[in-house]
């Protein structure tokens, strides 16, 4: 979920949208592990420590910023399907 460096298993994520927690590494360094898998998005979503801030960054794939309470719901989504 955290989506550090050579995380991410290309056959799984090339063309997905992945969602990553944020924490343990730079957010641009998460859409980079993104883009490195063939990943055609990321959902970035807060971890408790972040909270609500949402932060403008400029990253490798097309991304959204999400606060803690819709990451986990997103987080709750995947794993219920």
């Amino acid at each position: 979920t955290l989506c550090v460096e050579g995380s991410l298993d290309p056959v799984k994520t090339k063309g997905k949208i992945v969602a990553c927690l944020r924490g343990a590494n730079a957010r641009v360094g998460k859409g980079y592990e993104v883009w490195r898998a063939g990943g055609a998005g990321m959902i970035l979503c807060n971890d408790a420590l972040s909270g609500n801030e949402l932060v403008a960054d400029a990253h490798f794939v097309p991304a959204s910023h999400v606060t803690a309470t819709d990451g986990q719901k997103i987080f709750e989504y995947i794993s219920s399907t």
